[in-house]
């Protein structure tokens, strides 16, 4: 039998990487060449076993889906071309908005949230909609919070991206209106007054930097923040667990900011409050909601709406 150009290729670089010292450096350029998803994922756990055995820093160069997707944000660098025509790298970029710099769509619609206590509520309402709704639509956390979601809005918006979506907690809502049609002198206050985050730190960008190109890379950002962003109803997603959940609460534990109300329960519950242990109590009063909370309610509508 004769192994195809891919499958000889794999097996020398898994010679090679079998020889090399503890600690070393290895560079691999498009390795998944000629290779099917399920050989992409298997060569990739080859490496990242060796990776943990032999303390070896390993780069990839890759365009796969099959390889990037299954790696966390901190370990995905994109190259990103400026209005200049220099690539600048853009570090901890979640693989559907890595992909979406290239102009390549997943098949799978996606949730981005600032943090995990929105990321367990939605799938919990998920749940309330289908115990199988999980299978079509997944929920994903960015480190970064609401301003590098509004930042990668940017990219998805530029590559006409319609399988991502974006909840963020209700203290980021401005309640400004955006119109279907929008002057040109315009579109820089709504932008500004919107998102709060200056055009630069934004990063649009235009063939050569032309000035109508750049106000029409910013329109369809508008467009797209009108149609795919959407917020909680309350300042952030732990004030829904705490007032829908049936589980008796310590009328004590009051404080206005509903964060600190689930510090104070962790403490109150494991002696502790890590951020692990909020993340417990918040699990604890997740698993217990009243589905006829007016805003779970509210939320399962939301996500109804993105699952159609």
């Amino acid at each position: 039998a004769f192994a195809g150009s891919g499958e000889s290729a794999v097996a020398k670089l898994v010679h090679k990487v079998y020889q090399v010292q503890n600690g070393s450096l290895v560079l691999l350029d498009e390795p998944e060449v000629s290779l099917h998803p399920g050989a992409q994922k298997r060569l990739l756990d080859f490496l990242l076993s060796n990776i943990l055995e032999k303390g070896i820093q390993v780069v990839i160069s890759s365009h796969s889906p099959s390889i990037v997707e299954e790696l966390p944000p901190n370990a995905i660098v994109v190259l990103n071309k400026s209005a200049n025509g220099k690539f600048v790298p853009k570090n901890n970029v979640p693989a559907e908005i890595a992909f979406s710099y290239i102009g390549h769509q997943t098949g799978k619609k996606k949730i981005l949230v600032e943090d995990r206590a929105a990321k367990l509520l939605i799938e919990k309402v998920l749940d309330f909609i289908d115990p199988k709704a999980k299978q079509s639509i997944t929920v994903e956390f960015h480190n970064g919070g609401s301003e590098d979601l509004y930042k990668e809005a940017v990219v998805l918006s530029r590559n006409n991206e319609n399988k991502i979506f974006f909840i963020l907690d209700g203290d980021k809502n401005t309640n400004i209106s955006i119109p279907e049609e929008i002057l040109d002198n315009e579109v820089d206050k709504y932008i500004d007054e919107i998102t709060h985050i200056t055009l630069q730190k934004l990063n649009f960008s235009a063939d050569s930097g032309k000035k109508g190109q750049l106000t029409e890379e910013k329109k369809k950002y508008l467009s797209y923040l009108k149609n795919f962003m959407y917020f909680f109803p309350t300042n952030d997603p732990e004030q829904i667990m705490w007032e829908a959940t049936t589980i008796q609460i310590d009328p004590n534990l009051n404080n206005e900011d509903f964060k600190e109300r689930f510090r104070q329960l962790a403490y109150v519950e494991y002696g502790e409050d890590t951020s692990n242990d909020i993340y417990q109590a918040q699990k604890k009063l997740c698993n217990k909601l009243d589905r006829t909370n007016k805003y779970l309610i509210h939320m399962i509508e939301l996500v109804k709406k993105i699952l159609e």
